[in-house]
């Protein structure tokens, strides 16, 4: 009895220690959830937010996400050599990599998500594919192709429509997308006489106009002549004011088909366009 009662003992023992073996081998397991379409809003990392209706879910190192239609994340990355280019992404997997320690795992809870650096981890990188290319993701935002443009009525109307960041307007979709909302706007004539235009300096017989543009704000320079709606009063001074974080500086862009202006998101989460009092 006793030496069957050893034996028993003995293979419990080696199947707890093969099953703990396994588990220690295969952490994916511990790391899967089966994708849900949110039906809030979700903050990643503090960078950008994935909208309502994006399929989420993490499978090991990653954290997948399929954008809904007409979405697209524009992205910041790095290369190995920390050389940067912008790439864009309607869906692809966000994987965190621990480049110093242990502890660098995607999460999603609540309306938050990321890479956790809880752990030992003291370098935890967020790593995107693009085909058989790696890049560190470097910064990031949402925009919105279904998002039609629109002017103001006046100045309230704008304070809470989000700012861009610079990097956007070097994506091609994004720079069609302005080039033919312009062109119904201006025409050659008019992008030579705003060249040099700010939202503080404006030609004779042009205005400066606020606009929502794929979802962000930015502010166009146009003829007066015809202009029903809000536009900047160049006597009053603007500037960019940040409400929440650091950043939020006057940028523009210039294109062949006119000059984007804007406040530059950068790290600040309540970045918007006032005058001064």
């Amino acid at each position: 009895m006793k030496k069957f009662l050893f034996i028993i003992s003995t293979v419990l023992i080696f199947l707890s220690m093969s099953l703990l073996n396994s588990c220690e081998r295969d952490t994916s397991l511990q790391n899967k959830t089966f994708p849900i379409k949110i039906k809030e809003s979700v903050m990643y990392n503090e960078m950008f937010t994935f909208p309502v209706e994006t399929e989420l879910s993490i499978e090991g190192k990653s954290l997948n996400f399929v954008l809904p239609d007409g979405y697209k994340l524009i992205t910041l990355l790095t290369d190995k050599d920390e050389n940067e280019r912008v790439k864009s992404f309607s869906k692809s997997s966000v994987s965190c990599e621990c480049l110093a320690g242990k502890g660098c795992d995607p999460y999603m809870i609540g309306n938050q998500s990321g890479c956790s650096t809880d752990g030992t981890c003291s370098r935890c990188l967020m790593q995107i594919e693009k085909g058989a290319e790696k890049f560190y993701l470097k910064d990031a935002q949402i925009v919105n192709f279904n998002k039609p443009e629109r002017f103001f009525t006046d100045e309230d109307d704008f304070q809470n429509i989000p700012s861009p960041k610079p990097f956007i307007f070097k994506d091609k979709d994004v720079l069609e997308h302005f080039y033919k909302f312009i062109e119904g706007h201006t025409n050659e004539s008019d992008i030579e006489k705003l060249k040099g235009a700010t939202i503080n300096k404006i030609p004779e017989g042009y205005v400066m106009v606020p606009t929502e543009f794929l979802g962000k704000l930015i502010v166009v320079g146009m003829k007066k002549q015809g202009i029903l709606g809000f536009f900047l009063d160049d006597s009053k001074g603007y500037n960019c004011s940040c409400g929440s974080g650091s950043g939020c500086t006057y940028e523009s862009t210039w294109t062949p088909k006119g000059t984007i202006h804007y406040c530059s998101a950068e790290g600040c989460s309540k970045c918007t366009l006032q005058h001064e009092q």
